[in-house]
């Protein structure tokens, strides 16, 4: 799983650079401490594993911290950049639509047909140095899958889900037959 291999570089390597956004860096120690600190809040919300989630955020940190903690959890995700594009989609059954409090305070209060809205702390995105990764074998369930809106080669969108077994097979097989190694 994803965030499995974040936390073992977090442990291993904790001031490795992680992930940059607008030339801030974030190490691998505060990168999974992020995606550990929003899992926990939204542990707290009481989701049902496979259940689907959008998420909507204005930078690549809130959407891949949101994203890796709901799937920590065995939720399904989505991410879009507003809430035009979710309505858009047309996408049913979905469980809650995630969002950091400033992109929350954007919406206009359609979610489409999802039950709930969570807004995560905004405070967590400007704190994310100071936490520690979360201990090794903490994961509980399997990853959650996503949905990917794409035109393939057809030329004709659709939406394909991909499981996160078969996303996990697939990253395997890519780091094997590239000859990735650990580092």
């Amino acid at each position: 799983m994803i965030t499995e291999k974040i936390n073992e570089h977090a442990r291993s390597q904790p001031e490795r650079v992680a992930f940059i956004e607008n030339d801030e860096r974030f190490s691998y120690a505060a990168f999974a401490g992020l995606i550990e600190a929003i899992r926990r809040q939204l542990e707290s919300e009481n989701l049902p594993a496979g259940a689907f989630a959008a998420v909507i955020g204005e930078s690549y940190l809130e959407k891949w911290t949101i994203t890796l903690a709901l799937r920590a959890l065995g939720i399904n995700t989505l991410s879009v950049l507003d809430q035009e594009m979710l309505l858009g989609l047309q996408v049913k059954n979905l469980a809650c639509v995630v969002a950091p409090q400033e992109s929350a305070r954007r919406l206009r209060g359609d979610r489409g047909n999802a039950s709930k809205f969570i807004e995560i702390d905004p405070q967590l995105f400007r704190t994310s140095g100071d936490r520690a990764p979360p201990a090794a074998g903490t994961t509980r369930v399997p990853p959650g899958g996503y949905l990917v809106w794409t035109s393939g080669t057809t030329g004709h969108y659709k939406k394909v889900f991909r499981s996160g077994a078969a996303f996990e097979k697939t990253s395997a097989y890519a780091i094997e037959a590239n000859g990735f190694t650990k580092d």
